[in-house]
C-alpha cells in the first residue's frame, strides 16, 4: 500500500490540473490494496479521493460511488454510508437501470 501512497496524493492534491484524473488508477488500486487487509476506511478514503479525480459526467460515477458507500459501511462510518449509499443508489438506477439499483442497495444493508 505504502509504494503507490506518493502518487495517490500527488494526484488528489493536483486535482483541478489537467490530467489529473490519471491518478484514479492509483487511487483505485490503493483502495483494493486495502480492501485485502481489511483496511475498511483507508480504502473508502482512496475511493473518496478517486471520485473527487473523476472528470464530470464519468460513467464511472455510480459504481465508484457505490464502492464508496459500501467502504463507508464496512469501515464503521454507518451515517455517511447511508448518504452514500442512497445517492448511489440513485444513480445507479439512472444508468443502469432499477435492477442494478436494488441489487446494490440489498449488498449495502
Amino acid at each position: 500500500m505504502a509504494a503507490g501512497l506518493p502518487a495517490v496524493r500527488h494526484y488528489h492534491r493536483s486535482a483541478a490540473l489537467p490530467g489529473a484524473e490519471g491518478g484514479i488508477a492509483h487511487c483505485l488500486s490503493a483502495a483494493e490494496q486495502a480492501e485485502r487487509v481489511a483496511a475498511f476506511h483507508e480504502a473508502a478514503t482512496y475511493l473518496h479521493m478517486a471520485l473527487e479525480l473523476l472528470p464530470g459526467g464519468d460513467a464511472r460515477r455510480a459504481r465508484l460511488l457505490a464502492r464508496f458507500g459500501l467502504g463507508l459501511a464496512w469501515g464503521g462510518e454507518a451515517a455517511q454510508a447511508v448518504q452514500i449509499a442512497t445517492e448511489a443508489g440513485g444513480l445507479l438506477a439512472a444508468t443502469e437501470g432499477d435492477a442494478a439499483a436494488a441489487d446494490y442497495l440489498a449488498a449495502a444493508t
